[in-house]
């Protein structure tokens, strides 16, 4: 795992999935899963701010964030975290929530 600037890490060679994890994305079910590169694949995941979502930084209306078009140089827009009892979630346990299925091996997402 690298930390570095949203756009460098979307345009990279290497940048694979390109994933926005947000509560405006399409729900991430088993289903979802199946489709998404496993532990060995590439993909690049981005987190918002408890002050302010990805939409808010990446000047995207919420309801924009669609699977046909996906906005802001992202390949997919998933809520991880469905039906959360908060307006947001800490970006340290979105980490937990997000990368925990998103790393499963392609056999566990069946």
């Amino acid at each position: 795992m690298r930390t570095q600037d949203l756009s460098a890490a979307l345009g990279a060679a290497d940048a694979g999935l390109r994933i926005a994890a947000s509560r405006h994305g399409e729900p991430l079910t088993t289903g979802e899963l199946a489709g998404l590169p496993g532990p060995d694949g590439d993909l690049t995941v981005a987190f918002g701010a408890p002050e302010r979502g990805l939409p808010a930084i990446l000047g995207v209306a919420p309801e924009d964030v669609s699977r046909v078009d996906p906005p802001g140089g992202f390949d997919r827009w998933l809520n991880t975290v469905p039906n959360q009892g908060s307006e947001v979630v800490r970006t340290e346990e979105a980490v937990f929530a997000t990368l925990s299925p998103l790393t499963l091996p392609q056999e566990e997402k069946t």
